[in-house]
């Protein structure tokens, strides 16, 4: 018979940091503004097997790496929900996305997908997942490489695992 020894937990180990620390990720979670982006173009929205992207275009311009959490001036989160559709979060005070009186976007230049594309791509763990070939987004893997973050791990086009999704597979996800 084995003896299970509990060990006590000290500092950031106790769940009361952890509750701490989500109250105050909530906080500036719920300050964020957020609008649906409705993709009308030919260029499908990718996904990744890390699809949900942390983006601060505020700091990459001033060359400061450490603006991506949640309580960042200027944090952009974008989390496609399907190939047609992403929700985004964003700073209001900093960003303007669309017409302020609706909290949809209708994307209908295919540039504005391809853009958020690459996000996806650079925020991909392993795995990018895709509609159809029409979607490869090895096509643009080089023009994304300006925005992998120097502390993330920079993917080369054969580490990445390309995942063709048949559209009855996504049907039967959701």
């Amino acid at each position: 018979m084995s003896k299970w020894f509990l060990k006590p937990l000290s500092g950031s180990e106790r769940p009361e940091a952890a509750l701490d620390y989500a109250k105050r990720m909530f906080a500036g979670f719920y300050s964020l503004s957020s609008k649906l982006v409705v993709n009308h173009t030919a260029e499908k929205f990718i996904t990744s097997d890390n699809p949900c992207v942390f983006y601060n275009v505020l700091t990459e311009r001033i060359g400061c790496d450490k603006g991506c959490h949640v309580n960042s001036v200027g944090l952009i989160i974008i989390l496609p929900i399907s190939p047609e559709m992403s929700i985004i979060f964003y700073d209001d005070a900093v960003y303007k996305f669309g017409d302020k009186k609706t909290r949809v976007i209708e994307l209908k230049d295919s540039s504005d997908a391809i853009e958020l594309n690459k996000l996806q791509l650079v925020s991909a763990e392993q795995n990018v997942y895709f509609l159809s070939t029409a979607s490869d987004p090895v096509k643009y893997h080089g023009s994304a490489k300006k925005h992998y973050r120097t502390k993330k791990s920079t993917l080369s086009r054969k580490q990445i695992s390309l995942v063709l999704m048949p559209r009855e597979s996504i049907s039967k996800l959701a």
